[in-house]
């Protein structure tokens, strides 16, 4: 194990790392390839915060490692996402 702060660990693996919730039921986790991802992930958890540039599957990730009121937040961003409509520039199709 490479981190624990009591709530998050990582876990390295041979193709990346685990980050894992130990306060949730079951095996709460998500495959990360790069441990600085891991923790800033771990910081939006405890910050409780979503930036809306995140990738989508990092918002996959906080999704999985989170309960409560947090991972319907994550949820609401990933909907928002997925009923965008793609913009297009008409000026630049001519």
């Amino acid at each position: 194990m490479m981190y624990n702060d009591g709530i998050f660990e990582i876990i390295r693996v041979a193709n990346g790392f685990i980050v894992r919730n130990t306060l949730m039921d079951g095996f709460a986790h998500t495959h990360i390839k790069n441990y600085k991802t891991c923790l800033y992930l771990i910081q939006l958890s405890k910050e409780k915060r979503v930036p809306n540039d995140l990738p989508r599957y990092l918002k996959i990730s906080l999704k999985r490692i989170n309960e409560g009121e947090f991972r319907d937040k994550v949820e609401e961003h990933l909907q928002i996402e997925k009923n965008k409509q793609c913009y297009f520039n008409r000026s630049a199709l001519r």
